[in-house]
C-alpha cells in the first residue's frame, strides 16, 4: 500500500513533512530574492537620489549609506524577539509591511534633509529584519544543515538581486526619462510580494501539530 499524507514511506520519511518544509523553505527564499533585491537597489541609487534633490554632500557621499547599514544592524535584536514572539510569518508581515511605508515616505518627498536619513535608517531597520529571521527559521526547518541554509536562504538570494542595479540603471537613465525615485518605486513592489511569499511560511504551532 502507498504511504498516506502525513505517515512515513517504508524509508521512515514522512513525505507530507518534507513537502511542507519546502514550501516554507521556497516561501522564505522568495521574501528574501524579493527585499534583497530592493536593498541592492537602494544601496545603488541613494546616492543619485539625494544628489536630484540637492542633499549636502556628507550625505550623498556616504551619510545615505551609512544610515542604512546601521539600520541593518540594528535590526539584529528586534528581529530575534519578534520572531520569538510572533514566529517568522509575523515578523516578516510586520517588517515589510513598515518597510514599505518608509520607503514610500521617503519617494514622497520633494527636498533633502537630515529627516531623508532617518527614513533610510528606518527602512534598513525594517528591511534588514528579512535577512535574520529568514535564515534563522531555515536553520530551524533544517537543523544541522547551517550551510545548506546559508547558501539556499543568502548566497543564492543575492545572486538573483544582483539583477536589481541593472535594471534600477535603465529605469533611472535620464535620457529614458526616469529619475533614481521612479526606479526606486517601481522595485518598492518587489515588497507586496514578499508580503505574500510570507504568507507561505507555516506557523510554528501548525508545524509541531503537524
Amino acid at each position: 500500500m502507498p504511504p498516506t499524507r502525513g505517515t512515513a514511506d517504508a524509508g521512515g520519511i514522512d513525505r507530507a513533512a518534507v513537502r511542507r518544509v519546502r514550501a516554507s523553505l521556497a516561501a522564505l527564499f522568495a521574501v528574501q530574492a524579493c527585499t534583497g533585491t530592493v536593498n541592492l537597489t537602494m544601496v545603488f541609487l541613494l546616492p543619485d537620489l539625494l544628489v536630484q534633490r540637492h542633499a549636502a554632500r556628507w550625505m550623498a557621499e556616504g551619510g545615505g549609506h551609512f544610515a542604512l547599514v546601521a539600520g541593518g544592524a540594528l535590526a539584529l535584536l528586534p528581529a530575534g524577539l519578534t520572531a520569538d514572539r510572533w514566529g517568522a510569518r509575523g515578523a516578516l508581515t510586520v517588517a515589510n509591511l513598515a518597510s514599505v511605508v518608509w520607503l514610500v515616505w521617503l519617494l514622497s518627498r520633494g527636498t533633502a534633509s537630515p529627516v531623508d536619513l532617518l527614513l533610510v535608517l528606518g527602512f534598513g531597520v525594517f528591511n534588514g529584519v528579512n535577512s535574520v529571521v529568514a535564515v534563522s527559521e531555515g536553520s530551524r526547518l533544517l537543523p544541522g544543515h547551517a550551510s545548506a541554509v546559508s547558501a539556499l536562504l543568502m548566497g543564492l538570494p543575492w545572486v538573483v538581486a544582483a539583477l536589481g542595479p541593472v535594471i534600477a540603471g535603465l529605469l533611472a537613465d535620464p535620457r529614458r526619462g526616469g529619475t533614481p525615485a521612479w526606479a526606486l518605486g517601481c522595485f518598492a513592489l518587489l515588497i507586496p510580494l514578499a508580503l505574500l511569499a510570507a504568507r507561505f511560511v507555516r506557523p510554528r504551532a501548525e508545524q509541531r501539530a503537524a
